[in-house]
């Protein structure tokens, strides 16, 4: 499964190096949010009938959110939460899902 809030790096992703003997899924999902996380781990498990692997690497470096880090005296309290949902709160969902499978 390529699980990703883009559908393009989604569609990338299923047809990568070593995918023409290997089935892919997409998956649209924004692990700031538990539901979509929680809905993702369960579609691979439909999908492939278990889970055995977790590359859970989601994080905000885009040249956007990067630009905006101004640093502690101009910080952007609503970018830095966001960050912190997506960066930090998303990988501990996504292991919580993971390890319940």
């Amino acid at each position: 499964m390529v699980a990703d809030i883009n559908r393009t790096r989604q569609r990338k992703g299923r047809q990568g190096p070593g995918r023409p003997r290997h089935r892919a899924v997409g998956f649209g999902v924004d692990v700031a949010l538990e539901d979509r996380v929680r809905d993702m781990v369960a579609a691979a498990v439909r999908a492939f009938g278990r889970l055995d692997i977790l590359h859970n690497n989601a994080a905000l470096t885009s040249v956007d959110v990067i630009r905006r880090d101004m640093g502690w005296t101009e910080f952007d309290p609503s970018l830095f939460e966001r960050v912190l949902r997506v960066n930090l709160v998303g990988y501990a969902l996504g292991a919580k899902y993971a390890i319940r499978t």
